[in-house]
């Protein structure tokens, strides 16, 4: 699916974080569409109740929940009672800073974690106050106050996520200093995939960026994911070309080129390996007229 916010933050004219309301209608008995995205998710449902799958688990949500989800896990409503409303807020790894420990939540998880996060929680009022000041930050009209109180809320309400999870199950994140140096290579590689999303490179010219081994980097990233930095990239090119295509502005071969595609068969070879469907096929499905 393509993203389109409320509200967004940039950094140096770049996309960093972005804010919505979304309303879900009904959704099918056969389920709705799988998607993915290249951004971290908190979402906060605010209304409905659902089964939702998440990678490989399905957690079921209701209103009041708050759900923490990376870029890795595809995920898909598989039942609704009712129509679903949500808070999303969307962002880059690189809105925490140096704070690379935020990170954990969303890729240092040991298996038995949960991305459903309730009022059971301690802090979880704490959390859910910062939440609801974010949309009013978000909303700020000079870019630069907008940015710091945006990446402030939003490293606050983790950091009490975490210190909660911490307090209450400790073996479900890790906390070893090889798992944060993991969080921070993964966010120096999302920052420099997206900044170089429209040009081609290979996994091993992207290692030397981050002065990697291609071996070493293929392995933390993986570990970290549960993805190759090959398939990551791929997923964030077809992300780009979809963006390009919501716009109205790009043909499919032009969405392609400047996603980094070298090729339009490889495009098309890529975009069904990734989507599960072909693109003109998936365009139709998500209300996008090509050009």
């Amino acid at each position: 699916m393509h993203d389109q916010y409320d509200a967004v933050v940039t950094d140096n004219g770049s996309f960093l974080a972005g804010y919505k309301r979304l309303c879900l209608p009904q959704i099918p008995k056969s389920g709705a569409a799988s998607f993915l995205y290249t951004t971290l998710r908190i979402l906060r449902i605010r209304k409905g109740r659902a089964d939702w799958r998440i990678g490989s688990r399905t957690v079921a949500i209701e209103a009041g929940d708050i759900i923490a989800v990376n870029n890795v896990e595809v995920r898909q409503f598989l039942r609704a009672d009712g129509e679903i409303e949500m808070d999303i807020f969307a962002f880059l790894p690189m809105v925490f800073g140096r704070d690379t420990d935020c990170l954990r939540l969303f890729y240092s998880r040991a298996p038995e974690f949960s991305p459903r996060m309730d009022r059971t929680m301690p802090g979880f009022r704490q959390a859910d106050t910062l939440f609801d000041m974010l949309p009013g930050a978000f909303s700020m009209k000079d870019a630069d106050v907008r940015r710091t109180l945006v990446t402030s809320l939003m490293t606050a309400a983790v950091t009490v996520l975490l210190a909660d999870i911490h307090e209450k199950s400790p073996a479900l994140l890790t906390a070893d200093s090889d798992s944060r140096t993991a969080a921070a290579v993964i966010a120096a590689a999302v920052h420099e995939i997206n900044h170089c999303i429209g040009e081609e490179f290979s996994v091993g010219e992207l290692a030397a960026k981050l002065n990697l081994s291609r071996g070493y980097f293929t392995r933390i990233f993986r570990s970290c994911t549960g993805v190759t930095p090959g398939a990551f990239i791929a997923r964030c090119r077809v992300q780009n070309a979809i963006r390009l295509l919501s716009s109205g502005r790009y043909t499919v071969l032009d969405a392609a080129m400047a996603s980094g595609f070298g090729s339009s068969s490889g495009f098309y070879k890529t975009f069904t390996a990734v989507c599960g469907m072909p693109p003109g096929e998936y365009l139709r499905n998500a209300g996008i007229a090509a050009i």
